[in-house]
């Protein structure tokens, strides 16, 4: 299963300025939202979807898709005369 941290450490601690950077790239999502009564709010509609039970269903597939990554990195990385093509 998946290692959960309860407890978040003093020095860690997330402020209004550390979101800006989400908003230029998603200003509606969670992540852009200074923390508020409208953060709350959307952070309640979301939790489930971390819970222990939701994150230990995406293992499989967070595997399943590490390992065709890795395969992928050792195939380019065994080219020796080739440069391999890269998708962006």
């Amino acid at each position: 299963g998946a290692v959960y941290v309860k407890d978040v450490p003093g020095w860690y601690r997330k402020a209004d300025s550390d979101r800006s950077a989400f908003a230029a790239v998603a200003p509606r999502s969670l992540l852009a939202l200074p923390m508020g009564p409208d953060w709350a709010m959307q952070r309640r509609l979301v939790a489930p979807l971390f819970s222990t039970s939701s994150i230990d269903s995406f293992l499989p597939l967070v595997h399943a898709k590490s390992l065709e990554l890795c395969e992928l990195w050792r195939t380019r990385a065994s080219c020796e005369h080739e440069v391999p093509e890269q998708d962006v």
